[in-house]
């Protein structure tokens, strides 16, 4: 079972990944070349945007939640919560 949940993390970051990018080909729109009009790739889109792409930012995100929640009191909710009570 836990190959699976792996599988599944993975499947789930691969998902949030193509829509992160379809949004960006979306406000970053197609360029003239040569006059035909062609999509931009991911690097150039990542790069034009300059932040990283969504699962990372998520991921830092919840790191960055769980150190706060860490140094917070254990009669806080968010404590036990993380704690399983």
């Amino acid at each position: 079972m836990v190959a699976r949940s792996g599988y599944f993390h993975r499947l789930h970051e691969k998902i949030l990944n193509a829509f992160d990018r379809k949004v960006l080909r979306k406000i970053y729109a197609p360029v003239l070349d040569n006059g035909q009009w062609q999509k931009r790739c991911n690097y150039e889109m990542y790069r034009l945007y300059k932040e990283m792409e969504l699962t990372r930012n998520i991921r830092l995100r919840i790191l960055q939640w769980v150190g706060r929640v860490r140094r917070m009191k254990d009669e806080r909710v968010a404590k036990k919560a993380m704690k399983g009570y």
